[in-house]
C-alpha cells in the first residue's frame, strides 16, 4: 500500500503516525497542505526519485479543499517505487471518496489511562444502588461521553472480583452497542439495569 488515512481525533491519529513511521524506519517530510499551489509542490516532490522509503505525512487532510484533493489524486493514483503518503483527518468522510478508497484506513480509538480518580469514581458507581446509578448515568447524554464512561468502567472491573468482572463484560457490551451507532443514553440505562 502506498497511502494510509490515519482517522480519529487529531492528537491521537498524529501519535499514531509517528509510531508507523518509527515503526517502519521511513524518512519523513512532513508537507503542510491546503492550496493548489502547494498540491503543485508537493506533483514535483513526488516525482523525485527517492533511494530508500519515504513518508510525505500530510495532518488535518479534511481541512485541504475540494479543488485542492481534486488536484492531489493524480499524484495518489501515480505513486513512485519508496514513497508513502500518510494522511491524517477526524474522518473519512470528510475527504473525497476517490481519496479515501485509495488509502488504506486506520481507525484511530484515543488510548485511556486508568488513573487513580477513575478507579475511585467506578467504584464509587459499582457500590451506588440501582436508583444512583441510573441517576449517575442519565446525565450522561453524550455519545461520546457514554463511550468514555464505558472504557474506564470496563479498564478499572477488569481486574477484581467476579461481579467486577461480569461488570467490564456488561459494559463492554454496551460499548459495542454504542459503537453501531445504538442510543447511548438507551445502552446505560440498559447496562445498569442488567447489573442487578
Amino acid at each position: 500500500m502506498h497511502a494510509y488515512l490515519f482517522t480519529g481525533e487529531a492528537g491521537e491519529a498524529q501519535k499514531r503516525v509517528d509510531a508507523f513511521v518509527k515503526a517502519e524506519s521511513l524518512n519523513r517530510i512532513n508537507f503542510p497542505l491546503t492550496s493548489i499551489k502547494e498540491i503543485k509542490e508537493l506533483t514535483s516532490l513526488a516525482q523525485i526519485p527517492f533511494a530508500s522509503k519515504t513518508a510525505i505525512v500530510i495532518y488535518d487532510f479534511e481541512k485541504v479543499s475540494i479543488e485542492a484533493q481534486n488536484a492531489f489524486l493524480k499524484t495518489l493514483e501515480e505513486p513512485q517505487k519508496n514513497l508513502i503518503f500518510l494522511l491524517t483527518s477526524t474522518s473519512a468522510d470528510k475527504l473525497l471518496p476517490t481519496i479515501s478508497s485509495r488509502c488504506e484506513i486506520v481507525q484511530v480509538q484515543k488510548l485511556y489511562k486508568l488513573t487513580n480518580l477513575t478507579i475511585k469514581l467506578v467504584e464509587a458507581f459499582i457500590k451506588a444502588s440501582e436508583g444512583e446509578k441510573l441517576k449517575i448515568v442519565s446525565k450522561i447524554t453524550d455519545r461520546e461521553n457514554a463511550k468514555i464512561f464505558l472504557k474506564n468502567i470496563i479498564l478499572a472491573s477488569k481486574e477484581g472480583n467476579d461481579f467486577k468482572k461480569i461488570t467490564a463484560n456488561k459494559a463492554d457490551q454496551a460499548l459495542q452497542k454504542i459503537n453501531q451507532n445504538a442510543n447511548p443514553t438507551l445502552q446505560l440505562t440498559n447496562f445498569v439495569l442488567t447489573l442487578q
